[in-house]
């Protein structure tokens, strides 16, 4: 998977007490029933100036994009961010972006009503889509070149936009309330929406709703398999039916098999190991800032490597 397209809020475990903190820079922790040990480090973005809002987007450990409020991109080529270059659009004040890469020649990014599409090499603008009046983008997700899913914002906004490879289409799907998020698999077809007192999960025999206690957060890492949070309570679809795990997760997920997902909030991460959560305490100062900023994001495409950032401080997480 996948990169979720993620709403950072809260997200804690209840699957066990946490071990004892580790005080060295790049800090490891360990907690809940099984062991897992991830390990942080701050990166250099070049050219990113201090507070300035991006959002990010993995397709593999080996290409990321990042982009800025203003208008700035960045890609990671697995050991280093390249230098910065513009984005074709100018974002208006206020304008939230969205980034969502499903390989390193295909990528989505939004601000605002704008959309533009990467091949690999540039940015182009898309045609553009059918939004509600006054709105734009709020949640964007790609399972692949042919397939993105879109969320609207505005204060009644509940119409999906789907992406066919060439054009924005208004999908017959009427969510249940304004989406906060959505998380689509790299398998060309699944994505998951949070929205309302709804998850939705669009899969190969078209798209289909399971009613939760206001769902924050979903991120799909195949047709088999997503996990959601709502109520309080980290739920996991295995194809047909939801059921509750053993975590509480309110905030935040993103998922890249069935064995691996990862969701933070403040200084804590909770990791999903395919049979129960473990949770983890200490990280270094540089990190442990992404954690507590308010939009941080995180973006896992491998099992036990995974993306964060948060205004101008971008960190890896490495098992």
């Amino acid at each position: 998977m996948v990169t979720f397209a993620l709403l950072l809020g809260a997200l804690l475990s209840s699957c066990g007490s946490s071990q004892a903190q580790q005080e060295q820079s790049s800090s490891s922790r360990s907690a809940g029933p099984e062991h897992v040990m991830l390990h942080a480090a701050a990166l250099a973005v070049p050219g990113l100036a201090a507070s300035t809002h991006v959002w990010l987007s993995c397709a593999s450990r080996a290409f990321c994009a990042l982009i800025s409020e203003k208008a700035q991109y960045w890609t990671w080529d697995g050991t280093a961010w390249a230098a910065a270059a513009q984005l074709p659009v100018t974002p208006s004040a206020g304008d939230a972006g969205q980034v969502s890469c499903s390989s390193a020649s295909f990528c989505l990014a939004s601000f605002g009503s704008a959309t533009m599409r990467y091949d690999g090499r540039h940015w182009q603008v898309t045609r553009a889509g059918s939004w509600s009046p006054g709105g734009g983008v709020a949640v964007l997700s790609c399972a692949g070149p042919r397939w993105c899913v879109a969320g609207p914002s505005g204060s009644a906004a509940t119409a999906v936009s789907t992406w066919d490879g060439t054009s924005w289409m208004t999908s017959a799907l009427t969510l249940a309330g304004l989406p906060t998020a959505i998380g689509c698999a790299h398998d060309g077809v699944t994505c998951g929406i949070a929205a309302g007192k709804d998850v939705y999960v669009h899969s190969a025999s078209g798209w289909h709703d399971e009613p939760m206690s206001t769902p924050l957060a979903v991120s799909c890492a195949s047709a088999a398999f997503c996990m959601a949070g709502a109520g309080g309570k980290a739920e996991r679809y295995d194809g047909s039916s939801w059921s509750l795990t053993d975590g509480e997760l309110i905030g935040a997920v993103s998922c890249s098999s069935a064995s691996f997902c990862l969701g933070i909030s403040g200084s804590d991460y909770l990791v999903w190991t395919g049979r129960s959560c473990a949770r983890g305490d200490a990280l270094p100062a540089s990190t442990d800032y992404v954690f507590q900023t308010a939009g941080a994001q995180a973006t896992c495409p491998a099992d036990g490597w995974c993306m964060l950032a948060a205004d101008s401080a971008v960190s890896v997480l490495t098992r």
